[in-house]
């Protein structure tokens, strides 16, 4: 709980410092609107403080502070800001982990709606008039996931498995179809899996 107070800090101390909506400022253009969730100040700040810091935060700070990031930044376009720091940071390092442990979160509700759409497609006991949901991610995402997937080494693949299984992304299909097979080896043995998906002879 005391973690989830210091977020709530930054939270309120954000809030109360942002300069308030006018009516004039309420008739802003949809292109408008549009960038001023992309610049969500409290996503802007909790990443600076938490998951991109400059100097090391507790745990569960961390924890709260990606849950809230994760949760705002998927849907006001902040998951662009992410998207992009993760592919220049280090691979495999604490930023390049802490970048990804949002952007699985971020998949996991996109990944929710790719199945309520399919189940909506079928009639599955959902209502005509529903709201669709929708993924917000850009496709770029899981493909980039793959990619640095197939360049992991041994059990470093199992994080990225479970954010792009998480997805339900179709174009990730030939992917884990690569994964399952295994197929003869020329030379006479077989393939077996290991360390998450990894295949070696034997």
């Amino acid at each position: 709980m005391l973690a989830v107070r210091h977020v709530l800090v930054v939270v309120t101390t954000v809030l109360l410092l942002s300069p308030a909506v006018t009516n004039g400022e309420a008739a802003a253009t949809e292109d408008q609107a549009e960038t001023y969730q992309q610049e969500d100040v409290i996503c802007a700040e909790l990443f600076k403080q938490y998951v991109h810091p400059s100097f090391k935060q507790d745990g569960d700070d961390v924890e709260a502070a990606c849950q809230l990031v994760a949760s705002r930044g998927r849907g006001n376009g902040f998951w662009r800001i992410v998207f992009a720091e993760f592919k220049e940071c280090k691979p495999d390092s604490h930023l390049d982990h802490q970048l990804l442990d949002v952007l699985s979160r971020m998949l996991a509700k996109d990944g929710a709606a790719r199945r309520t759409q399919e189940r909506m497609a079928r009639g599955d006991g959902f209502q005509q008039e529903r709201q669709r949901p929708a993924a917000c991610l850009s496709p770029e995402v899981v493909a980039t996931l793959i990619e640095r997937a197939r360049l992991a080494e041994g059990r470093k693949i199992d994080r990225f498995i479970v954010a792009i299984v998480q997805a339900h992304d179709p174009q990730a299909k030939p992917f884990f179809m690569e994964i399952l097979q295994t197929d003869k080896d020329p030379a006479g043995g077989h393939l077996r899996q290991i360390d998450g998906g990894r295949t070696a002879t034997t």
